[in-house]
């Protein structure tokens, strides 16, 4: 299913879909010119840290600290009574002071729980979409948005795939097929949920030929192991600096944080 609406400037909008319940929360104000991104992938966890503690000023504060541009945003939550029945994105975005973007995965009545965005360029034509589900496990998916280089459109994916194997195969074969269709320069991010020695990984990194740029853990927090989390780029794009984990237990995960020049 795919759900496209305007970005609306100056103002915040919350759009409803036909049954009532909020899809899209999104802010528009002019970006900066620039050939570099620095980027961060960050799996929130609704802002429950390792310690047992809800603070989103704590992923604000590295927002603001690192001076992030775009930052790629899984487990938000919107409405939902653990966090407080707050719009995660959009009190996110007004610490950091940035525009932003929600699309929602999963529904219980008005409660929402997906992935964001927050950036300080302009967001151009997002759109949410939800991945193929396996059986009843839980819904998946991905938002996608436009956004400006200096004149160069740029494309932005940010996703959070699941964690049975067969479904998650399918959601990259899917998000394989979106991605050979777009000719601008790419950044995906997100919690894939699997590490790049798997098959499947294997498989789609091939089938879109973007690059993982580096291997650094991102989980658990408190001791990572795994790389589950990625900055991927299509050759549009050159390091600047290798996507590293900062040390913080704000999340279950570590935020990914990488620099990267349009060549």
């Amino acid at each position: 299913m795919t759900l496209t609406y305007p970005v609306f400037s100056d103002y915040i909008s919350q759009v409803i879909d036909p049954s009532g319940e909020a899809i899209f929360a999104v802010n528009a104000r002019e970006g900066k010119d620039l050939d570099q991104l620095r980027i961060m992938t960050y799996n929130i966890h609704h802002g429950e840290g390792v310690d047992g503690v809800l603070d989103l000023n704590r992923i604000a504060q590295i927002v603001l600290d690192y001076n992030v541009d775009i930052v790629g945003l899984n487990e938000v939550d919107l409405l939902m009574p653990r966090s407080g029945l707050a719009n995660q994105t959009k009190v996110l975005a007004q610490k950091a002071n940035r525009n932003y973007f929600f699309a929602s995965a999963m529904s219980i009545g008005l409660s929402q729980y997906g992935n964001g965005v927050l950036s300080s360029l302009p967001i151009l034509n997002p759109t949410g979409e939800l991945l193929p589900k396996f059986m009843k496990r839980e819904p998946r998916g991905f938002l996608k948005f436009t956004t400006k280089v200096g004149k160069q459109n740029v494309q932005i994916i940010v996703t959070h795939l699941g964690l049975n194997p067969v479904e998650r195969k399918n959601q990259l074969d899917y998000l394989a097929q979106t991605i050979q269709q777009i000719k601008d320069p790419l950044i995906m991010m997100g919690d894939f949920n699997t590490t790049p020695s798997s098959q499947a990984m294997k498989d789609f990194l091939k089938q879109t030929g973007l690059q993982v740029n580096s291997f650094e853990p991102t989980f658990p927090a408190d001791k990572p192991e795994l790389k589950i989390d990625y900055i991927l780029t299509s050759i549009h794009w050159e390091v600047v600096i290798e996507p590293w984990s900062l040390s913080t237990l704000a999340s279950d995960h570590l935020p990914l944080l990488a620099t990267f020049h349009l060549r």
